[in-house]
């Protein structure tokens, strides 16, 4: 048989040999019934009742295959108790009842423990796939932050060689003439009162797609955009009120083909009664960072919706001031906002004083301790632990950090992310609850099988001695007192195997115990 264990035919069919090795052993107490000499035989009948559990409840196959078992070694018994081996009716009747009774209880127990089998198993599968899915959107979420990132440095890098270009420029003034042609930048000269260029050069033709002579014909108010206009508008009126404007601003212009060309113009006026009359503008084509500055607004948008989707909020921790810096998001993760708690900034002991569980707070406050403290910082960190929302809720949280160091390996900032993970511990914890039900789905059977016997032998004993007593024997109460309770024992042991759910109530104030009435099919059984 162990060689056989190793072959897919034995997986298919090792419910119906269990099922037909239970019929044997079944069979064989019930040919020991028919040889055996009466009165001796009577009492074979409990080791059937032994195959029956056995069945039903310790080898767990599946609920039709036990059920064809135990009916079949009734249906043998009743065919040897009848017509092979003639049984007396009370006996007949006697073992024919606990025969039935026992396998319609075991029925009910083998039900119930592969409907709960097959309902934990589900229940796994389900938090197993929310595991993935959650570990998939992390993974997704850390790669689109490393490119995010990559897109800050190179705009970071693109506007340091602006500045760099601008600081030459303005140093190169000088020069200005004999660079003018070949600058790597359109470089104009607009007459303001009668509205006219009055020199531009190659770059300026190239980019907007206008020939030389095309902008001298010109007017250069026909180059902007209405959005440009009006901010152009706005800069000449803040003139006219005698203030500054700022030497550079974004313009957008149209090109001849249509298109829209922005561009970041440096200008340098010169003023006849507080008004511009004539102004040098070097323009540069910011066309290609405008795009990837949208882009990057895009990006960050649907990164704001995948964390939202996840759950997911971030935060900063200054380790030099030691304050917090946090955002919108995570203050509605905590249920509250901005203005209630006094500001982005929050220092540990406020943060864990307001939100942090108790319970928690010394496990937290050591995993940064020690984040602070590693000389690594490539691998983040990761904790769980409770919060406590302004509302009085409390949920559960993932918290991932990083340590970012200065030159001397000294932790100067925590970048982090919660996520709020209290849905992935609620099913964990109906998982466990399943699980402590099946135990007690299992030790009830268990009880009321071994609790049934002997109040059957009871209560007809009871039932056979009050029968020969007369109206006025004085223990005839006694008696049926004592049935009286055998029956409502009975009725108890019937509401336990009929349980299919988990509710305590209060014992004497001191602790709690299941209430078999709620916890019972109906509560009513």
């Amino acid at each position: 048989i162990f060689h056989l264990t190793f072959f897919k035919v034995f997986e298919r069919g090792v419910n119906a040999l269990i099922a037909c090795a239970s019929v044997l052993a079944g069979g064989g107490i019930i040919l020991m019934i028919i040889l055996a000499p009466p009165h001796v035989n009577y009492a074979y009948y409990a080791g059937i009742i032994l195959v029956l559990m056995w069945t039903y409840t310790f080898v767990r196959i599946p609920f039709f295959w036990a059920s064809w078992a135990g009916w079949m070694q009734v249906i043998l018994y009743e065919i040897a108790a009848v017509w092979i081996r003639p049984t007396p009716l009370a006996v007949l009747i006697n073992n024919s009842f606990f025969f039935i009774s026992a396998n319609i209880l075991g029925m009910m127990a083998s039900y119930f423990l592969e409907y709960y089998t097959r309902r934990n198993y589900y229940l796994t599968q389900q938090v197993e796939v929310e595991k993935k899915q959650i570990r998939e959107m992390n993974r997704a979420l850390e790669i689109r932050t490393l490119e995010y990132q990559t897109v800050n440095r190179e705009l970071e890098r693109e506007m340091v060689e602006r500045k760099k270009a601008e600081d030459a420029l303005r140093a190169s003034e000088k020069k200005y003439r004999q660079l003018y042609m070949t600058a790597p930048a359109a470089i104009f000269e607009i007459d303001y009162p009668n509205r006219r260029f009055i020199s531009v050069n190659e770059i300026m033709s190239n980019i907007t797609g206008y020939s030389k002579e095309e902008l001298m014909q010109m007017d250069p108010w026909n180059l902007f955009t209405q959005a440009s206009q009006k901010i152009y508008l706005d800069r000449i009126r803040t003139l006219e009120e005698g203030r500054d404007v700022s030497a550079s601003q974004e313009y957008e212009l149209r090109k001849k083909d249509g298109g829209i060309l922005w561009v970041d113009m440096n200008i340098d006026y010169d003023m006849d009664s507080g008004l511009p009359v004539c102004a040098r503008i070097v323009a540069h084509d910011i066309t290609e960072r405008k795009r990837s500055e949208e882009a990057l607004q895009e990006s960050q948008l649907r990164l704001a919706e995948a964390m939202d989707l996840a759950h997911i909020v971030h935060w900063e921790f200054d380790s030099v001031i030691q304050q917090f810096i946090f955002n919108d998001p995570f203050f509605a993760l905590l249920g509250t906002t901005a203005d209630q708690e006094g500001g982005y900034r929050m220092t540990w002991d406020q943060y864990a004083d307001r939100f942090i569980h108790p319970d928690d707070r010394h496990s937290a406050e050591d995993v940064t301790r020690r984040n602070l403290a590693r000389m690594e910082t490539d691998d983040p960190v990761d904790v769980e632990h409770r919060i406590i929302r302004r509302d009085g809720e409390v949920r559960h949280v993932l918290v991932r950090s990083k340590v970012v160091r200065d030159a001397s390996f000294h932790g100067v900032r925590i970048y982090g992310t919660n996520q709020d993970i209290t849905e992935r511990k609620q099913m964990d914890e109906e998982r466990h609850r399943s699980e402590r039900l099946q135990g007690v789905l299992e030790t009830a059977g268990a009880v009321c099988h071994e609790m049934n016997q002997p109040m059957q032998i009871v209560s007809g004993y009871s039932e056979m001695l009050l029968k020969t007593m007369s109206e006025n024997d004085p223990n005839r109460e006694i008696i049926a007192s004592i049935i009286m309770q055998i029956d409502r024992m009975a009725v108890i042991t019937r509401k336990l195997m009929a349980i299919d759910g988990y509710e305590s109530q209060d014992y004497a104030g001191i602790s709690r115990i299941v209430d078999i009435d709620k916890s019972s099919v109906k509560g009513n059984v």
